[in-house]
């Protein structure tokens, strides 16, 4: 198991916006190959959210870095948040 995780903090105003969007690209993203857990997770504050991804392979997190659903996320990040941060890992403990 692959673990890709995103650290962001959200514009105050664009909150909903984020929240709207993230839980529409996760919908779509459980019908990519591969794909196998998802959540978003409020972190501590009002605008700090954890987004979690599991994925059976690297290779299948490599194939959903190079997808439209992706790009959609990083332009979500780059568009409502004041910073982001994606890391990502192997095994429960890597990657968040």
């Amino acid at each position: 198991m692959v673990r890709m995780t995103v650290i962001a903090t959200v514009r105050e105003e664009k909150k909903e916006e984020f929240l709207q969007a993230v839980r529409s690209l996760q919908r779509d993203r459980v019908r990519e190959p591969g794909a196998r857990e998802a959540g978003v997770y409020e972190d501590g504050d009002r605008t700090r959210f954890r987004l979690v991804e599991e994925w059976e392979t690297q290779a299948h997190l490599e194939r959903h870095r190079e997808s439209e659903n992706f790009r959609v996320l990083q332009g979500a990040l780059k568009a409502l948040c004041v910073e982001a941060d994606l890391r990502w890992g192997r095994g429960p403990d890597e990657g968040g």
